[in-house]
This record gives structure tokens, C-alpha cells and sequence, in this order.
């Protein structure tokens, strides 16, 4: 039962023992109602992610859509799939797709700007990452104080995720390694995307070794 775990948690550290850790796993993410949960499918990303299968993670998220969807999960919470959904889509050069996905992005965070302001502020700054047209550096620094200040430590540690990802993606890794860094030193580590941002660190130190 803790197969998830114990998998995300050698990822994330860099430690214990990842062999059996994925073997464990393996076992663990072949379970049917993962694919049937909403909860159960981003974890299924995380880990297809985690094992560099991009197109198997955007099939999980792009159900997690649909299940969200089913369940009526409001605007401001289901923007999190769709975010995911850009950065996938945009990796895998499914450019009409990413587009949609950013386009469906800056709709959703129109409609709860007046709640949450500070959040669709970071939204559009992902999507414009991703366009090619990034934030000023008076502007990043406006987003980084919003997000200390403003910004609960679940959402935070997930923008910290999602724009790190989309810097990475638009090849800027110093700014994308800033965010990652601080995802993964302030977490809350059991979000998914703190062990993403843990996975692409630990791949760049790789690959620069």
C-alpha cells in the first residue's frame, strides 16, 4: 500500500533503495482504481513522469480533466490539470494542444481573478513563459513576493513547480533551477510536483556531471 510512497520519496531524495523502490511501484501503479480516481491518475503522472514517460503522463492528465470535470472541481482547482497539460503538451512539441491548453488556462484564470487574483496572475506568467514573452525582472519579483505572501504553501510549492518547468522549457535553467530549488527546500514534500521538480533537478545535476 505505501509502494507510491516509497517510490516518490527515493526520486525526491536521491536516496534508499530506488531498484526495489520501482519494483514495488510497478506493482502499486498497475492498481485499476487509480486509473477511475482523480487523485489516483495525478500520481499515476507523477510516476510516468518520474520513468520519462511523457506521453503516458499526458493520457493520465488529460483523464484527470475528465474526472475533474465529472466531479464539477471549481475553475481555480482544476487549472492545476490544465497547467499540467501545457507543459506536457508544449515538451512534446503537440503545439496546437499546448496552445489549447494555455489558451483554456488564461479562460479559467480570468474567471477567478476577482477571487484570486495573486493566483491567476501566476497562471498567465506560466503561459507566457511558454509563448516566449516571460515576465520583466520587476515583474518576476512582483510574482515571487506574491507568492511568499499570498499564496497558500500547497499552490506555492506547485507555481514553484509549474514555473521552474516552463522557464526549463524555454531554456532558461537558471531561473527554471531557482524555482525547482525552492520547491523542493520549502515544499510541502507530499505534493506531487515538489518530487517533479526533485526529478529535473536531479537530471540536470546528471547531466552536467
Amino acid at each position: 500500500g505505501s509502494g507510491d510512497e516509497w517510490y516518490f520519496w527515493c526520486r525526491r531524495t536521491g536516496r534508499g533503495d530506488l531498484a526495489d523502490a520501482s519494483k514495488l511501484a510497478a506493482t502499486y501503479f498497475n492498481a485499476a482504481w487509480l486509473k477511475t480516481n482523480l487523485d489516483g491518475r495525478l500520481k499515476l503522472m507523477t510516476y510516468h513522469l518520474c520513468e520519462d514517460n511523457q506521453h503516458a503522463a499526458l493520457e493520465d492528465v488529460r483523464e484527470a480533466v475528465k474526472l475533474a470535470t465529472a466531479a464539477k472541481t471549481a475553475e481555480d482547482d482544476i487549472v492545476y490539470e490544465h497547467l499540467h497539460i501545457a507543459l506536457l503538451a508544449a515538451e512534446l512539441k503537440q503545439d496546437d494542444d499546448a496552445k489549447a491548453a494555455r489558451d483554456e488556462v488564461r479562460r479559467l484564470s480570468a474567471a477567478f481573478r476577482e477571487k484570486f487574483p495573486e493566483y491567476a496572475d501566476i497562471n498567465i506568467a506560466v503561459c507566457d513563459v511558454l509563448d516566449g514573452k516571460p515576465p520583466s525582472a520587476e515583474e518576476q519579483a512582483k510574482l515571487d513576493e506574491q507568492m511568499e505572501a499570498k499564496v497558500n504553501l500547497n499552490s506555492c510549492c506547485n507555481y514553484r513547480y509549474f514555473l521552474g518547468r516552463a522557464y526549463d522549457l524555454a531554456g532558461d535553467h537558471e531561473t527554471a533551477d531557482k524555482y525547482w530549488t525552492l520547491c523542493v527546500t520549502k515544499g510541502p514534500f507530499s505534493r506531487f510536483n515538489a518530487t517533479l521538480a526533485s526529478k529535473y533537478l536531479s537530471d540536470r545535476r546528471k547531466s552536467t556531471q
